[in-house]
C-alpha cells in the first residue's frame, strides 16, 4: 500500500482508497463494482446529515424556544409538542442509516468472501 497524488486537490490518498478524503473524488483506478459502492456510501452520508440536522434542530429548537421564556415550564412543554418530531424523525432515521449500512457491509463481505 502506498500513497498517491489525487487527480482533483492533488493531495496524498492511499491507493487502495475509493475516494480522496480530502476533495471525495473518486479514484481513477475503480472497477464499476466499487463505484457503485462509492456512489452507495455517499448517498448513505447526505441522509445522515439531513437526520442530523433534523434531530440537532430539534434539540436547538427546545433550547432557542425557551431561552428567553418568563415561564419555562409553559415553553417547554409548548415548544416540545413540535421538536419532539424532529427530533424523532433525525433519530429514527440514523437508525434506520445505521441498519441499511450495517446490511451492506454484510452483503459486501459475503461476496469478497464468495470471490
Amino acid at each position: 500500500m502506498s500513497l498517491i497524488a489525487c487527480n482533483e486537490c492533488q493531495g496524498k490518498v492511499s491507493d487502495s482508497a475509493l475516494a480522496c478524503p480530502h476533495c471525495g473524488c473518486p479514484l481513477p483506478n475503480l472497477n464499476e463494482e466499487d463505484k457503485n459502492e462509492l456512489k452507495e456510501k455517499i448517498e448513505l452520508s447526505k441522509y445522515r446529515t439531513l437526520c442530523g440536522f433534523f434531530f440537532f434542530g430539534g434539540i436547538a429548537w427546545i433550547y432557542f424556544g425557551t431561552v428567553d421564556a418568563i415561564d419555562k415550564d409553559a415553553a417547554l412543554s409548548e415548544v416540545w409538542q413540535s421538536a419532539r418530531w424532529f427530533i424523532g424523525i433525525g433519530f429514527f432515521g440514523y437508525l434506520v442509516g445505521e441498519f441499511i449500512n450495517g446490511i451492506d457491509d454484510m452483503k459486501r463481505k459475503r461476496k469478497r468472501k464468495t470471490h
